[in-house]
């Protein structure tokens, strides 16, 4: 008995199907994908450069069903910019409340009472400083180690892919920051 070659075609192409369709099934991402950005291009992102302590966390699901934390922080020190107060909410990509939640690869995690320099980017010109996010994902976020007798910068760059293997140099400690800011124009225009 001769078996016609169509049902063999429609299994092949079911598999096809199913193959295609598979990076557009709901799942959890293992990295987010990111152009590396140096210090000038961190800076041209920015609307405010800040030296910071986190005060609290609080996670909050947007209408879409996606997660966001906002991050109240106290800010210590101004780098660059025009901060509008001592006080700024950063938002983050994820977080995680009553039993759900959203990991998203390559956001800044702020931990509280961690002392952080972030790049900060308001949602529009006219916006108040009330609520901002970080330039670049965990590229814009620094947490300071004190432990060596310097502020040194240290970031997180878990779950960030950036296709350029070499990650671009960067002032090492607080100072050295302060010091090749004060050259750098922000988003604005000025340092």
């Amino acid at each position: 008995m001769h078996v016609p070659p169509f049902p063999r075609l429609a299994t092949r192409a079911a598999i096809a199907l199913a193959a295609a369709c598979l990076p557009m099934m709901p799942g959890t991402a293992s990295a987010a994908v990111a152009r590396p950005m140096d210090l000038p291009e961190l800076a041209a992102a920015s609307d405010l450069v800040v030296r910071a302590v986190v005060q609290s966390s609080s996670p909050r699901r947007l209408p879409g069903g996606r997660f966001v934390t906002d991050h109240a922080v106290r800010i210590e020190e101004t780098l660059a910019g025009q901060p509008g107060g001592d006080l700024a909410v950063v938002t983050t990509l994820g977080g995680e409340m009553d039993g759900e939640g959203q990991a998203v690869p390559g956001s800044p995690v702020l931990a509280r009472d961690s002392e952080v320099v972030l790049f900060l980017r308001r949602p529009g010109p006219a916006s108040p400083m009330a609520r901002c996010s970080v330039v670049g994902l965990a590229q814009g976020a620094f947490r300071l180690d004190r432990t060596a007798g310097r502020a040194r910068l240290v970031r997180r760059l878990d779950g960030l892919a950036l296709p350029d293997p070499s990650i671009p140099s960067l002032p090492g400690d607080l100072d050295r920051l302060r010091e090749a800011l004060q050259a750098l124009p922000l988003r604005g225009g000025t340092p």
